[in-house]
């Protein structure tokens, strides 16, 4: 007869003397006693109590790298088969032990019970009846453990464990239905896109691709991503965001640089609103704003108020226009300065129900120092040859006053007639101004002529003396006529 291949290991030394007795005998009982650490048990059956039986569906490799481990909690049904040796629990009831009960019975916690160390497990012993253990088991965990620490366990208070090394592990939790997923490089794939943290060569990333449309794809490998978001890794900075179209296209993007710079664009138009009673946007450094279209800005309630602690410089290569529909007030504390290339132009309706002589509807108040009008300054840069002047014209029946309480008014030219006065409306002065003094010196030498050579009568009835000659009397007052008109100042009719 052939040797059974198997035979050489069916021997006491390996698998108990209990199994290879003939003679032995099952019987049903309960799990008093469970010792994770030992992975052991006590049974009661039959008014009996068996200690240090090995825990049902215990598994170790041959190695020892792994296993499979049941913990079964203390009330739990099982059959134990005794006879020469260590009594063997060969399996779980699924019943009661008892076939009349209706339910499973309870047995009594008895104490003084002697373990495979010899030591006593009085009933209150936490560490043998309910509590945890040194190695963190708990009576009803399951842990089925790989070669390479991998595994899975289901423990006890509602915690179920899949772990694949330390750092790739996902642990479900009853209590608050929390969720642990630990992994180095972890990545999750949905029907909306995928999400991926990475390790590369020591430096991490996070990369979140989705919103594709598989009827827009290009290929089989090749998805287009609507949203897209990395850190670290591939992006350009520290963090890079876009949102794309079908087409692959980009409708907006924002970037932060490794030494903070913040970049975004945007395809379409752009809209914020907030509900708060204050917006503040605090820039420490230099701030530009590029509009490349109309730049509105709106304040429907309250006023608008900028201050610069700095210089302010607006530049306008185009044309610009301003509407106040209130009062308008600048105050500036040291100079101003305006500078226009072409005309300058003020138009001031004023008030017509108060429009009078006496209403001033333009008015310059100037403190200290004088206002001056220079037209065609050569020392400015200004044209010469050009036909620059100043004109002051009052169409209605206003007048024009110029007054001075401690100065003087002058009125000056250079050429000769340059000065007119009563002309204007087509009619062009021509007579030359009389200078008073040199008029009055004309005539108290005319009168000088007629004292010397007019006498009265020196008794009555006899008649005066003659005057000079016309020729000698024209030719003493003739030379000094044209010294008593104005060269400059012409007067018209």
């Amino acid at each position: 007869m052939p040797q059974d291949p198997f035979e050489d290991n069916l021997s006491e030394e390996q698998f108990g003397s209990a199994i290879l007795d003939p003679n032995s005998t099952e019987k049903d009982g309960c799990i008093v006693r469970v010792n994770p650490t030992l992975n052991e048990c006590d049974v009661y059956a039959d008014g009996s109590y068996y200690a240090n039986c090995a825990i049902p569906g215990l598994y170790t490799q041959t190695d020892g790298s792994g296993g499979s481990v049941e913990v079964p909690q203390r009330g739990t049904p099982v059959r134990i088969r005794v006879g020469r040796g260590w009594p063997t629990i060969t399996g779980y009831l699924p019943i009661s032990t008892d076939n009349t009960a209706k339910s499973a019975p309870s047995f009594p916690v008895v104490s003084n019970l002697v373990g495979s160390s010899g030591s006593l497990y009085p009933s209150d012993d936490g560490a043998n009846f309910g509590g945890r253990f040194s190695d963190g088991l708990l009576p009803g965990d399951k842990v089925d453990i790989g070669n390479q620490g991998q595994g899975f366990a289901r423990l006890d208070g509602g915690v179920a464990l899949m772990k694949g090394s330390d750092l790739s592990q996902v642990m479900c939790n009853a209590n608050k239905d929390h969720t642990i997923i630990a992994g180095r490089n972890l990545s999750i794939f949905t029907g909306f896109g995928q999400m991926i943290f990475g390790d590369d060569a020591g430096k991490s990333y996070f990369k979140f691709e989705g919103g594709t449309d598989q009827l827009t794809q290009v290929g089989a490998d090749k998805e287009n991503w609507q949203v897209q978001a990395l850190i670290g890794g591939e992006a350009s900075g520290l963090l890079d965001f876009k949102v794309l179209n079908l087409r692959g296209e980009s409708l907006f993007s924002f970037s932060i640089d490794p030494d903070g710079t913040c970049r975004q664009t945007r395809l379409g138009n752009f809209a914020e609103s907030y509900s708060g009673s204050l917006d503040t946007t605090v820039a420490t450094g230099r701030r530009v704003d590029i509009v490349d279209g109309d730049d509105l800005c709106y304040v429907l309630q309250g006023k608008r108020v900028e201050k610069f602690t700095g210089g302010h410089e607006t530049q306008n290569l185009e044309s610009r226009s301003s509407f106040v529909a209130g009062n308008r007030k600048d105050n500036v504390r040291n100079d101003w300065k305006v500078s226009v290339g072409r005309t300058m132009s003020f138009n001031v309706s004023g008030d017509f129900a108060l429009g009078n002589p006496t209403t001033a509807a333009v008015q310059w108040t100037v403190s200290n120092g004088s206002v001056v009008f220079d037209i065609g300054e050569p020392l400015a840069g200004d044209n010469v040859k050009a036909l620059s002047g100043f004109k002051v014209g009052v169409a209605g029946l206003g007048g024009i006053e110029l007054a001075t309480q401690l100065g003087q008014i002058t009125m000056d030219a250079s050429l000769p007639g340059s000065v007119w006065v009563g002309g204007g409306l087509g009619n062009i002065p021509i007579e030359p101004a009389v200078l008073g003094l040199k008029f009055a010196e004309l005539m108290t030498n005319i009168i000088s002529i007629f004292d010397a050579h007019i006498h009265p009568p020196t008794f009555p009835g006899k008649p005066v003396e003659p005057p000079l000659p016309p020729a000698q009397m024209a030719a003493r007052v003739a030379p000094n006529v044209p010294f008593s008109l104005s060269k400059k100042v012409l007067i018209g009719p």
